[in-house]
């Protein structure tokens, strides 16, 4: 019997293995980077009940895999031609949006905060908290709608370069006054939700440096979590973020 993936969906997860279809993961319990499988990474058996399995398979998870092969075929054209002819349409921004919506929904953390604000919360079950957690907090999420203040656009990576995906499945900054939040969609592709006049609004190739500062903030703002993992296809660009950011940390 399958688990049910916690927070980041399979959908995604599959985007960021390696050629042998494995990708690398540091986990933050244990410490130690470790090898898994998109099917079985941060997963558990009845974790969400069959009814918010289907929901998050229709609503979320499906449409954001269609999503981002729309994004990959772009990307490809984009290496081949130097050309960005991709049209992303408001039904798939939106697709994207709820995917962060569900993000948010879906942390153990969220979960947590149900189940201690329950008043009868004995009469529940652990898997009732996840339900409940993310099916309205999802609705609260959508009817808030924070992301309509932002815009969208796209980075991709160069071939030498990719994104690390963080358990919480994206990063935030601000760049000179612009509010930037940061998703990995694959590992040469994120989304880039952006509240400011200060940022580029195209959809091009980023720079080197730029894809390792924002993996270098995905690291540190999911070690802060205390809990998770840091998944990578790349075991050696793993070992190297989460090794400098050890370092940093153990310097301040």
């Amino acid at each position: 019997m399958a688990g049910s993936h916690i927070v980041i969906p399979k959908a995604i997860l599959k985007h960021f293995v390696d050629d042998q279809n494995k990708l690398y993961y540091y986990d933050l319990q244990s410490k130690t980077i470790k090898q898994g499988g998109a099917g079985t990474l941060n997963t558990q058996i009845g974790y969400y009940s069959q009814a918010i399995e289907q929901q998050l398979s229709a609503t979320i998870e499906t449409p954001i895999g269609k999503v981002i092969q729309v994004l990959e075929k772009g990307y490809r054209d984009l290496l081949v031609t130097k050309k960005m002819e991709m049209v992303i349409r408001a039904k798939s921004v939106q697709i994207i949006k709820n995917y962060v919506y569900a993000l948010l929904t879906r942390s153990p953390q969220m979960a947590r905060q149900v189940s201690e604000n329950m008043i009868f919360r004995w009469l529940y079950s652990e898997q009732n908290f996840h339900d409940i957690s993310f099916a309205n907090g999802y609705r609260v999420a959508k009817e808030e709608a924070f992301l309509d203040a932002f815009q969208l656009t796209f980075i991709f990576c160069g071939a030498n370069d990719e994104y690390i995906l963080p358990m919480i499945g994206f990063c935030s900054f601000l760049y000179d006054n612009t509010e930037i939040i940061v998703v990995p969609l694959t590992k040469k592709i994120a989304a880039y939700f952006y509240k400011g006049k200060a940022f580029c609004q195209r959809i091009y190739v980023g720079a080197a440096e730029h894809i390792k500062k924002v993996n270098e903030v995905s690291v540190e703002q999911q070690l802060k979590s205390g809990q998770g993992f840091i998944a990578s296809s790349n075991r050696e660009l793993l070992d190297n973020l989460i090794g400098g950011e050890k370092n940093a940390t153990d310097e301040k």
